[in-house]
C-alpha cells in the first residue's frame, strides 16, 4: 500500500499508526521517502519481487519493463529489470 503523507504531518501520523499495526502483529515493513511517500509492504517483499509479480500477473516480458528509482530500495527493482 502508498499513501501520500506531507512530511509536516509524518510524525504525528506514524506516533499513531505504527503502535495500531503493531497491535495486529502484521509482518510488515514501512518506508516513507521522497517526503510525500509512506510505502507499507510486506516484511520480506522488496520493489524487485513486485514488479516480478506484477509482470507475471499481466504477462509483461522483461522487453516491456521501464523503471526508474532514487532511492537505495530501488536497486531490487532495477535489477530485474536486467534479468
Amino acid at each position: 500500500m502508498s499513501f501520500f503523507l506531507k512530511e509536516n504531518v509524518v510524525k504525528k501520523v506514524l506516533q499513531k499508526l505504527e503502535p495500531e499495526l503493531q497491535k495486529r502483529a502484521l509482518n510488515i515493513k514501512m518506508n516513507y521517502s521522497s517526503g510525500i511517500d509512506l510505502d507499507i509492504v510486506p516484511s520480506r517483499s522488496d520493489k524487485g519481487q513486485t514488479m516480478q509479480f506484477l509482470r507475471k500477473k499481466w504477462n509483461f516480458v522483461v522487453e516491456q519493463t521501464v523503471v526508474c528509482g532514487d532511492l537505495g530500495d530501488y536497486i531490487a527493482l532495477l535489477a530485474v529489470v536486467q534479468e
